[in-house]
């Protein structure tokens, strides 16, 4: 048993990066954190609009979520194309439908630094209620 111990100890220590290799992705660590803020609620079901204010809590995940507080109510918004989504950037609405947020909606990432700009779509809001004891 010890010797095995050994053995794969050395083969982590030999790979690139050594154990190193073990830390969680971005995406790993953004799921993880958008668990914790919907930890004891229950999902409902998914909605195709949300209506927006300006004094909506916003959350970016990064490679995530965008994550919506609207009373006692989380909404989690997740995208098409996670990777593009990046807590550091400014998001911006190049569509909007009214007073309302929609999935059909672009919206647009913009990267502070570079100036980059990336399209996230995302797909419908899951409202996450707390559980009734």
């Amino acid at each position: 048993m010890r010797r095995l111990v050994i053995v794969l100890a050395a083969t982590a220590l030999s790979l690139p990066g050594g154990l190193a290799m073990a830390k969680p992705s971005a995406a790993g660590e953004g799921e993880a954190q958008l668990q914790e803020m919907i930890a004891g609620r229950v999902a409902g079901e998914p909605t195709h609009c949300l209506t927006v204010t300006g004094k909506d809590n916003l959350k970016v995940i990064d490679r995530t979520a965008v994550v919506f507080e609207v009373g006692d109510t989380i909404y989690v918004g997740r995208p098409l194309n996670p990777d593009h989504l990046r807590r550091d950037n400014t998001l911006t609405l190049s569509r909007q439908s009214g007073a309302s947020l929609c999935a059909t909606d672009t919206i647009v990432a913009v990267n502070l630094d570079s100036r980059a700009r990336t399209q996230v779509l995302l797909r419908e809001f899951v409202p996450y209620t707390k559980a009734q004891s």
